[in-house]
């Protein structure tokens, strides 16, 4: 028996597993996490540039905001000034970037 759920109703139910039974997943490629399965079986992944960073919170691998595939994604900032990749960050740069507070201005 399968469940209809979103992506996000499924991300936080890993969440409550993993939390409930203590698990650490140990995901070694991006792939392999099951957030990114279950998106990659029910959503078709955008084939486009969208705004936004987001980072899985089960294998903390950057995904996309609008489908949450893990593949082929390509996260750019402005951290130091200059637009870059994040994957070429330090760990330092890496953990600005999540700490910073984003607002929505219309």
């Amino acid at each position: 028996m399968t469940e209809d759920l979103t992506v996000e109703q499924f991300t936080e139910k890993c969440i409550r597993y993993n939390e409930e039974n203590n698990i650490s997943l140990g995901i070694k490629k991006p792939t392999e996490c099951p957030v990114h399965l279950y998106a990659s079986m029910h959503n078709k992944s955008c084939k486009e540039a969208v705004a936004g960073i987001k980072s899985c919170p089960i294998c903390n691998f950057p995904c996309c905001p609008v489908c949450f595939s893990h593949s082929g994604i390509t996260q750019l900032s402005r951290v130091t000034g200059y637009i870059g990749a994040v994957d070429g960050f330090n760990e330092a740069k890496k953990q600005e970037l999540k700490d910073r507070k984003r607002y929505n201005i219309r």
